[in-house]
């Protein structure tokens, strides 16, 4: 079938006389014809071709993915029941303990790759991240146990009550040390959670966080009592709270994934990264086990614990936000009864005394006479701020103001506004 002609604009130019038209001749019918004819996309390809080329790049882009995963190259191990099989077979402790926290520190370039887009790395960089990828992904399947497979059949059974599968993926991150050296690389899987269909509240999603202010109370008590605070982080902590029935949702796999098999979908057990109501259900499921094992958050500081885990033993203090939490106690005893309790609940990572804590940089200093000093700085982020607004290299604005000389107050001179605050009244003000 031959292309019906395409439509010409009229040639007479509109820059000098904007209230021109520009006639379109027969272009509705053009239009629907080409519609009809499926000839309407990828320059004017047609339809069945396009489709086709589509599905095979889909075909060789997974099939690649798979010989990524299985390390190999023949057919028949890149198969739905050699993939399962290789899933299946793998202890949950095995899945974790191979590829736990996946050092960053010998990564080549400072990039942050899509998942499908692996290949395109160096084999180094490659081998760091499908490894972080990895510990991700076998983590929420196999050890928090997150979601299950379900089939395409299944999906569409379910789909009217749960709504449509929310898009997933892997967001690349560099976490770095107090210094802000490359640390660790990871791959958390995370939800779209701006297409979910429930219309929660504010109060429905709401959790607290430990604020700046709290975060110094601590260190001041800490330096007070002559303890260096322990720090620590739960890992996949939005992954440890069971949905309600009604809060049920079913999500694709992301893209690029090597290992997930051919049609099928994910439905979650539990909360993921990305959903509105996650940080909500972890605040709830923390608190519930920091309660079990003794420990009681302030009235007026939710994310503030306190408690007496051992009679006769000194009280423990602890400072949640989100994830990572800092705490301390005078009695090791305690701070060792703590960690063993808490660990039985959830994969914990602790990290010892503190050296870095959301963002600031601790200096522990303990004097000879068994004084502690504590210094926080945030000299790292503030060379990014000076390196980002480009002033590294601005001159300054001299002031009216003498340095070394302190303001004591400010006279009430009786002038009109505009002169109260020019530079000469704050000289004769400074003068004083």
């Amino acid at each position: 079938m031959d292309l019906p002609p395409r439509p010409h604009l009229k040639s007479e130019s509109t820059r000098n006389n904007p209230t021109k038209l520009i006639l379109l001749p027969n272009f509705l019918a053009d239009a629907t014809s080409l519609c009809a004819n499926k000839y309407l996309i990828q320059g004017w390809q047609n339809f069945s071709t396009f489709n086709r080329n589509l599905e095979a790049c889909k075909t060789q882009d997974f099939i690649a993915r798979r010989v990524t995963y299985m390390k190999s190259t023949d057919p028949a191990a890149v198969t739905d029941a050699n993939i399962q099989f290789s899933i299946d077979s793998t202890e949950p402790d095995e899945c974790i303990a191979h590829c736990c926290r996946v050092s960053a520190m010998t990564l080549q370039s400072p990039t942050k790759p899509k998942l499908h887009e692996h290949h395109k790395l160096s084999l180094n960089d490659k081998a760091i991240w499908d490894q972080s990828y990895l510990e991700e992904y076998l983590g929420l399947h196999e050890d928090t146990q997150t979601w299950e497979y379900i089939t395409e059949a299944k999906y569409r059974e379910l789909r009217p009550l749960t709504g449509s599968a929310l898009p997933s993926m892997a967001i690349s991150k560099i976490k770095t040390d107090a210094d802000g050296n490359p640390d660790r690389a990871k791959c958390p899987i995370v939800v779209l959670g701006n297409l979910d269909p429930h219309n929660w509240s504010s109060s429905d999603c709401f959790a607290p966080v430990l604020s700046p202010l709290e975060l110094r109370l601590m260190i001041s008590l800490s330096t007070k009592l002559r303890i260096v605070p322990k720090t620590s982080d739960v890992s996949q902590a939005f992954c440890q709270s069971i949905l309600p029935e009604n809060e049920k949702y079913m999500i694709k796999p992301p893209k690029g994934c090597p290992i997930t098999p051919s049609d099928v979908y994910l439905i979650l057990n539990k909360t993921l990264y990305g959903l509105k109501r996650s940080p909500h259900h972890w605040y709830d499921t923390c608190t519930k086990v920091l309660k079990s094992i003794g420990l009681s958050p302030r009235p007026n500081a939710p994310c503030l614990f306190t408690g007496t885990l051992i009679e006769g033993e000194p009280s423990i203090y602890l400072g949640l936000f989100v994830d990572d939490f800092i705490y301390f106690s005078e009695s090791t005893k305690v701070e060792k009864y703590f960690e063993e309790e808490f660990e039985k609940h959830f994969k914990v990572d602790f990290q010892g005394e503190i050296t870095h804590f959301l963002g600031v940089k601790f200096t522990a200093i303990r004097h000879e006479d068994n004084h502690l000093t504590i210094y926080m700085t945030q000299q790292i982020d503030t060379e990014a701020l000076i390196s980002k607004a480009d002033l590294a290299t601005t001159n300054g604005t001299s002031t009216p103001y003498r340095s070394s000389h302190p303001v004591v107050a400010v006279p009430d001179i009786d002038l009109p506004l505009h002169e109260k605050f020019s530079t000469s009244s704050c000289k004769n003000w400074l003068a004083l």
